[in-house]
């Protein structure tokens, strides 16, 4: 029995692509039986009749999942912020980071715009991101500039983007891929909002091997699923200090002591990404 992965799911049919073709198959009765919505993302067995009617038999084990949009084994998260208008929601960044990576989906930023960069902006995500150690790239989607980079880093992964709107993420998806792959609205100027119309998460294969989820993106995360005292374990750039605190139940606010704090009067945390 083949092995494949979902590409995409519209109407209760799903595409599986395997060894360079795609195959149009129902899933099996039992999914719904165990609760199991297939997803984009996921690797399957299927099957396929001399009728040419593909069916899917069994779900793998996933990785992670995510709700909106419904995908799976995600490799990649792009969170897309500006360099220029709209201005960045940092504390929306820095939200989707802690929740990717306790999901074990590798956070990386992509400041777009660069052709109307704000320098305010360039050295406050240098400040705060730097010491994260995540990958951060400047791009244009405008110029191309850094796309280039942005696709080899890619290469052989799943990727999601996720961000604001007005950002330019459907722009940016448009130039990786190369042609209009969704629709682009223009931005309200009073509310500095994009609009955008994809409707069903289908994931694409471009340069270098990635699969790349058509979709402009996820912006409304709370990390809900993560407890309070374990938030700090998704701040990579507490890591150093942690455990070294006079107490060990430190939560890094009021408490003597603390090494975290003291790392961010030393610039070794950024106080924006603290704050938040």
């Amino acid at each position: 029995m083949p092995k494949g992965i979902i590409l995409k799911g519209v109407g209760g049919m799903y595409t599986v692509f395997c060894n360079g073709e795609t195959y149009s198959c129902k899933p099996r009765g039992i999914f719904r039986n165990i609760g199991v919505t297939p997803l984009p993302g996921d690797d399957c067995m299927f099957d396929v009749t001399e009728s040419g009617q593909g069916n899917i038999n069994e779900i793998l084990p996933r990785e992670n999942s995510l709700i909106r949009p419904a995908v799976a084994n995600i490799d990649i998260a792009v969170i897309v912020i500006a360099l220029s208008s709209p201005e960045p929601d940092f504390y929306m960044v820095d939200k989707i980071m802690a929740t990717c990576l306790f999901k074990k989906i590798e956070p990386v930023l992509v400041a777009n715009k660069a052709d109307l960069a704000k320098e305010d902006i360039i050295s406050t995500i240098k400040v705060n991101y730097g010491p994260t150690g995540l990958e951060c790239f400047e791009v244009s989607a405008k110029t191309e500039e850094g796309l280039e980079n942005l696709v080899q880093y890619f290469a052989n992964k799943t990727v999601v983007f996720a961000g604001q709107s007005g950002t330019g993420k459907s722009t940016l998806l448009n130039a990786i891929v190369g042609h209009e792959l969704m629709e682009t609205g223009s931005i309200s100027e009073k509310i500095e909002r994009g609009r955008h119309t994809t409707r069903h998460t289908n994931f694409i294969h471009v340069q270098g091997g990635a699969l790349i989820a058509d979709t402009p993106g996820f912006s409304n995360v709370e990390p809900d699923e993560i407890e309070e005292d374990d938030l700090q374990f998704y701040y990579p750039e507490f890591e150093p200090v942690l455990g070294r605190c006079k107490f060990q139940s430190c939560i890094h606010i009021n408490e003597p002591e603390c090494k975290v704090k003291e790392a961010v009067s030393e610039g070794l945390i950024g106080s924006l990404r603290y704050e938040n």
